[in-house]
């Protein structure tokens, strides 16, 4: 299977939904991007060849991850690991750093594994972005106009989210492109009709060190969606 990765760099805040308003996730899952997806085929007429070509596996993708410039981000694997330093294994302050780490540089993976991961990653997040909140009023179907609040999250520049896909010939590469060109202009998550989830994508190429761990055979695997 060949790989890609398409990174979409939000033009305005964007909303990916907890079940309610007033919360956002700063990245969504590969079922809210299938359904996206779908929805432009749709525009097409290309429905039933996209679900076929996902169906039998030959169009693949990952959740969005995030990426900061050219550091590309996945998520903390699922293992208990022992730090090497043993003068920080008391430290809670260290422990809690750790505890509320989502994603690491694919590049530090190994790092992670044998306990010796980079301290300077330990925030990385927080230059990814900042949250905010809309005010905005509902008057449809209302006698009285009533206010309620968006949590958005907003990019720096620079930043944004990658999907990791995978695909068997060009001409599923292809459909793709096209329906990542579509869907950019609608954008993605919620409150799409006040502007929210809009991006400009582009293909980006693989890293070796992520295209060495999508070749590599394991006993373990960290699960991508």
């Amino acid at each position: 299977m060949n790989y890609t990765l398409y990174c979409l760099e939000f033009i305005n805040g964007v909303h990916f939904g907890r079940g309610n308003l007033d919360s956002s996730e700063i990245t969504f899952h590969a079922d809210t991007l299938f359904s996206a997806l779908f929805q432009e085929a749709l525009k097409m007429k290309k429905q039933d060849r996209f679900l076929k070509q996902v169906s039998d596996g030959k169009i693949i993708f990952s959740d969005a991850f995030p990426y900061i410039g050219k550091i590309y981000y996945i998520p903390k694997p699922m293992i208990a690991v022992q730090t090497e330093d043993e003068s920080k294994q008391g430290d809670s302050r260290q422990k809690k750093k750790f505890k509320n780490l989502k994603y690491i540089p694919v590049s530090t993976l190994t790092d992670f594994v044998n306990g010796t991961f980079p301290e300077e990653h330990m925030e990385d997040m927080k230059y990814l972005g900042h949250y905010d909140m809309k005010v905005s009023v509902g008057i449809h179907g209302m006698e009285e106009p009533e206010p309620f609040r968006v949590n958005t999250w907003n990019f720096n520049t620079g930043t944004g989210l990658y999907v990791l896909a995978g695909y068997e010939n060009e001409s599923d590469r292809e459909l793709l492109d096209e329906l990542f060109e579509s869907l950019q202009y609608t954008g993605i998550g919620g409150k799409k009709s006040s502007g929210l989830g809009r991006f400009v994508y582009k293909v980006c190429k693989v890293p070796e060190d992520m295209m060495g761990y999508l070749r590599k055979k394991s006993e373990k695997n960290i699960l991508l969606s």
